[in-house]
């Protein structure tokens, strides 16, 4: 068992398993050749796997990036912080494009049938005089009104104007 502090002797030191240590020189070269890494796998859904490869390796400078196409994923190995943020920007590339939903109506238009549209009115007009309501009355020998009935209404003296012509209109 290691008791001494490696740090006194520019060491650092990494623990493998319950019964190992790795140690090294406290350099940056060997700090990063020892570093720990994780390895991480990104099925893609609707980004594609070169343009995730490309993004990963310009924003977080990482190396190791495998692409498969055919199964459409990325591979990362890199420390956890640097997985962490390749997480979050897969998540936030791989995202579905939104769909936009028409609903149309076609209508035809009959340009025969226009003058159907609106009011319509009566081709032809009646006119004439209404007769007044009739009193039927029954007199008595007194001369006092035994019973009366009246007819409402009379008939209509025939006549006509035909709307559909326009000879002699002026406007």
């Amino acid at each position: 068992m290691i008791r001494s502090d490696p740090g006194d002797q520019s060491l650092e030191k990494r623990q493998l398993n319950e019964n190992s240590f790795l140690i090294y020189p406290n350099t940056p070269a060997k700090a990063k050749d020892y570093q720990e890494l994780a390895l991480r796998t990104f099925f893609l859904s609707n980004a594609e796997a070169k343009q995730v490869q490309t993004m990963l390796k310009t924003v977080l400078k990482t190396r190791d990036v495998h692409v498969d196409e055919k199964l459409n994923l990325v591979v990362v190995r890199d420390t956890p912080q640097a997985i962490e943020l390749a997480e979050k920007l897969v998540a936030s590339v791989d995202i579905a494009e939104p769909e936009v939903m028409l609903e149309l109506e076609v209508l035809e238009i009959n340009r025969s049938r226009l003058k159907e549209l609106g009011v319509r009115f009566p081709d032809q007009v009646g006119y004439g005089k209404i007769t007044p309501d009739v009193v039927s009355s029954i007199l008595g020998t007194a001369g006092n009104t035994l019973s009366e009935t009246t007819t409402f209404g009379g008939a209509l003296a025939p006549g006509f104007i035909d709307t559909r012509k326009t000879s002699g209109l002026t406007t």
